[in-house]
């Protein structure tokens, strides 16, 4: 006989979509009478009655089918390979129970930052209307903690912005319970606090995400304040639709900042929806305007049918060749494949050793030739499938396909372009040293002229940390440590502890370029062969270029060792300036003119 509280019923199934599933157990736990005002009993968990009484606690799915639902009746799935058991038990859910709250936010996992917000709010949370504006602050301001303490950031694409939305979202429910300006950043400590036995790392990095949120915090007042008046206007002036047209949407999210969901919400509170199709007309045919004025060859590239079915394969020697010789694969002239090429166009080569544009350094320029053909090669960008795409000029002969070529790139150009893209590395780990372990790229460019590193931090570095960082770097140029470069699988060089982004998409196999023991990173780049090669580095500029985003412009080689000797003669002749000045000669005397001595020369010399 089975026992009044098991419920053994044969449909009990689990499944999400495609993919593995099973037979499911599940465990329920009573909460008690006090959350069965009607007194209905065992009846609301066997007819499956929504209620706050029966709770889920735990589950167990017996993972054995490969799940097709919609696909084919559940009767035909296959069994799976590797049959698996899939268990499930939140914690917040059995804190929940053990400490009899209301909700999950009713706890010690979530009150303490309840607690905490009430202390700027105008609405207590026993208010029962304004317990979810709290719960969605205590949520979101943990979540964002956590995301950047491990090394997510706020940006535009991708997962900083989700990160940008959640803080966003939340700092609007800060405003419905009264709160005015910034507040969410005095609660990461109140996180740090709550979390710190388990994850102590956050405590270490509070100073830092406080500074990233109320940043962040600031902006987005700006974003509201600035849109306010354009969407109130936009409110009354549709009140008879009810409905936001696309293009007011897309206003406010192109000039104002307001993200399309941003509007789609207030809209939704004030009784309205949004013209979501509209607005998706809008941001295409905004699209399209930048692609008929960017009009470059990347554009093209990206969108020609017959590069994108181009599939051959192409090797890149140039990691250790200067010269490379490659059979003509293909040619295409405005992204349309061709037989042959009498003037400008772009071609595939079995073999090469150009470099083409990416990871943030320049593309490699040369040029290529046979006994019946020769041109110029201007630029390298990468085709749909990663080939190096040469786009050639100032063509003299045809080039067929099939064709065998030779082909060399400028080599004092790509050894000033491996001297910055080096010292990227070096100037990485020593803003590390000096800034602190929370700075991560966000971004670099380099080329023969000059590398830029972008980079998180929360405040503008001082002129002192600056010319540490800048003493730090020529300090390990001096070394003259070798830069060594090894290819590894992804797990064995995430065990060397090398710098990686946190946003890429790595495959199989990573490079590894490390300097002695002072810089270790993946990167897929091409490199100076010592430190010592770098010759000197020189910090040019330093700037804000986003919301905790500094930018550090820098150069080596020759043009490092110009600057600094610009930089020394237009400090001499300032210095010789404000001394003629004094003693009332005409600028640029020379200060033995007169007689006088010099102050680092001896008397009687």
């Amino acid at each position: 006989m089975i026992p009044s509280h098991i419920n053994k019923s044969q449909d009990n199934f689990w499944e999400i979509g495609r993919g593995p599933g099973g037979p499911d157990t599940e465990l329920y736990y009573d909460r008690g009478e006090k959350y069965d005002p009607k007194h209905i009993g065992e009846k609301l968990f066997f007819d499956d009655i929504e209620n706050d009484r029966y709770v889920e606690l735990w589950n167990i799915v017996f993972s054995q089918y490969d799940c097709r639902p919609g696909e084919m009746p559940r009767t035909e799935y296959k069994e799976l390979p590797q049959k698996n058991i899939d268990t499930g038990m939140g914690l917040e859910r059995l804190v929940c129970m053990i400490q009899d709250g209301e909700t999950n936010f009713d706890t010690d996992l979530f009150l303490p930052i309840i607690h905490a917000t009430e202390k700027y709010a105008k609405h207590s949370y026993d208010e029962k209307e304004y317990k979810m504006a709290y719960r969605v602050i205590a949520d979101h301001i943990r979540t964002v903690t956590f995301a950047i303490a491990d090394g997510a950031m706020f940006s535009n694409e991708g997962r900083g912005y989700v990160l940008r939305r959640v803080l966003r979202r939340a700092v609007r429910y800060g405003i419905k319970l009264g709160i005015e300006g910034s507040f969410m950043y005095n609660l990461v400590q109140v996180v740090a606090d709550n979390m710190k036995d388990y994850y102590p790392y956050v405590e270490e990095k509070v100073g830092l995400i406080s500074q990233l949120v109320k940043n962040e915090e600031e902006s987005f007042h700006k974003t509201l304040s600035n849109g306010e008046e354009l969407l109130s206007d936009a409110l009354k002036e549709h009140a008879d639709t009810k409905q936001l047209p696309g293009e007011v949407v897309f206003k406010l999210y192109d000039t104002y900042g307001y993200p399309r969901e941003l509007t789609e919400e207030i809209a939704q509170e004030a009784g309205y929806t949004i013209d979501a199709e509209g607005f998706e007309k809008e941001m295409q045919a905004q699209k399209e305007r930048a692609r008929a004025a960017r009009g470059n060859r990347q554009s093209m590239h990206g969108q020609s049918k017959d590069l994108m079915d181009f599939t051959e394969e192409s090797k890149f020697t140039g990691y250790t060749d200067r010269h490379s010789t490659g059979k003509v694969l293909g040619l295409f002239k405005d992204g349309v494949k061709v037989d042959e090429l009498e003037d400008e166009g772009d071609v595939i080569l079995s073999e090469t050793c150009f470099y083409a544009e990416s990871g943030g350094q320049c593309a490699d320029t040369g040029r290529v030739w046979n006994d019946a053909f020769k041109a110029d090669v201007t630029d390298v960008q990468k085709a749909p499938h990663k080939q190096p795409l040469h786009h050639i000029e100032n063509v003299a002969g045809t080039l067929h396909v099939g064709d065998v070529v030779e082909g060399e790139y400028n080599y004092e150009d790509r050894q000033r372009t491996r001297a910055n893209h080096s010292s990227l590395h070096l100037l990485q780990a020593a803003l590390k040293q000096v800034l602190g372990n929370h700075i991560a790229q966000a971004g670099s460019y380099n080329c023969p002229d000059y590398g830029r590193f972008d980079f998180t931090h929360f405040e503008k570095p001082s002129d002192e940390q600056l010319k540490e960082v800048e003493r730090i770097v020529n300090e390990q140029i001096n070394r003259d440590m070798p830069i060594d470069t090894e290819v590894l699988a992804i797990e064995e060089a995430k065990k060397t502890g090398a710098t990686a982004l946190f946003d890429e998409k790595y495959g199989d196999f990573v490079r590894v370029v490390s300097m002695g023991d002072f810089s270790k990173e993946f990167c897929g780049g091409t490199h100076a062969s010592n430190t010592g090669d770098l010759g000197s580095f020189r910090i040019i500029s330093e700037e804000s270029v986003g919301s905790g985003i500094r930018r550090i412009t820098c150069e080596t080689k020759m043009n490092s060792y110009d600057s600094f000797k610009k930089g020394r003669e237009l400090s001499q002749r300032h210095s010789s300036s404000s001394e003629n000045e004094e003693l009332g000669r005409p600028a640029g005397a020379h200060p033995k003119a007169d007689g006088r001595k010099c102050g680092t020369e001896k008397a009687g010399q």
